[in-house]
């Protein structure tokens, strides 16, 4: 995730279902984010910003006025979910940057009590681990060790 990409309609997308399962699934109350936030890169991905967002109004517009305002950062999530009184936001790391080389702390730390109860979102840049994943290209990608140590956390 990079905040480059922030407000994009794949963020919609992804907002709007997170807070469709806190809706409709009575046993979860809280939304657990962890970004794995990587430097912009200048380049042009992040720009699919029209969307048909009226599906879900109030986040379509928070979106659309951070790119407008040029405000693309995915802390500014905090704001828009502090509107939301019955969900609990817990957004992990979501102003520091992920690295390759710290990625076994970076998971190690995510503190139990933050994963009870929620849906929980990790957005890397690209997704699931793969073949061709290097320490050059590893920051862009989750492990299938590390989400399976999430879960197993979130269980206990």
């Amino acid at each position: 995730m990079k905040n480059q990409y922030f407000g994009d309609r794949n963020d919609f997308f992804k907002y709007d279902l997170v807070l469709n399962l806190i809706e409709k699934m009575k046993n979860l109350k809280c939304f657990t984010f962890i970004p794995m936030l990587t430097e912009d890169d200048g380049s042009s991905d992040g720009m699919l910003t029209i969307y048909n967002g009226s599906r879900r109004k109030e986040l379509d517009d928070f979106l659309k006025d951070c790119i407008k305002k040029s405000d693309r950062k995915v802390k500014n999530l905090r704001s828009f979910m502090s509107k939301y009184e019955q969900i609990e936001y817990h957004p992990y790391k979501d102003d520091e940057y992920f690295l390759h080389s710290e990625r076994e702390q970076f998971f190690d730390s995510i503190h139990s009590s933050i994963l009870y109860e929620s849906v929980i979102l990790i957005d890397p840049d690209n997704g699931f681990e793969v073949k061709s994943m290097r320490s050059g290209t590893g920051h862009k990608y989750i492990k299938y060790k590390e989400l399976s140590i999430i879960y197993a956390r979130k269980r206990k």
